[in-house]
């Protein structure tokens, strides 16, 4: 009987996330838009650090959040109760957005620095998940914070005036 860890195949590693970064960038040369090129390795980005996280391996679950923004804790217990549903009212937010996260990690790797070390470093100062307001949502999208860098999610969000 092995003693090895097993791992789940949908576990993502450094190799996952190094094969994506490569895949970026031959999609890129091949001519695919930065938009339709990078999504994979966003999508790799956000089960990785998720993984890290939260050790949730299923889809985003707002159970599965522990920080909820003031206004989104006032429908928490409906949502709790089965009285409304979570995504009619609340949605679970990146900090960084995924796009930005991404980028990081595909720094990291262009650096050739892409490993456990610096990716656990990237998740702690970058990776957060928090339920929010569709209202405060759109806050985030109209004060066009999406696309901006900020040093850290908390910066993001006082920025949009979002209170935890």
């Amino acid at each position: 009987m092995s003693t090895e860890k097993t791992r789940s195949k949908n576990e993502v590693t450094i190799e996952h996330l190094s094969i994506a970064c490569k895949h970026y960038e031959e999609m890129k040369a091949a001519g695919v838009t930065h938009n339709h090129s990078i999504r994979t390795l966003e999508f790799f980005c956000d089960v990785y650090a998720k993984m890290s996280v939260t050790k949730n391996k299923g889809p985003h679950n707002t159970k599965k959040v522990e920080l909820w923004s003031k206004k989104a804790r006032k429908y928490k217990k409906a949502i709790e109760d089965k009285n409304i549903k979570a995504g009619s009212v609340v949605v679970i937010e990146h900090g960084t957005p995924q796009r930005a996260f991404a980028g990081l990690v595909y720094d990291l790797w262009k650096k050739g620095k892409l490993g456990e070390a610096g990716l656990d470093q990237l998740v702690e100062k970058h990776y957060r998940l928090a339920v929010i307001t569709r209202e405060e949502d759109k806050l985030l999208n109209s004060k066009k914070l999406r696309s901006e860098f900020f040093q850290d999610p908390e910066e993001r969000w006082k920025n949009a005036g979002i209170v935890f």
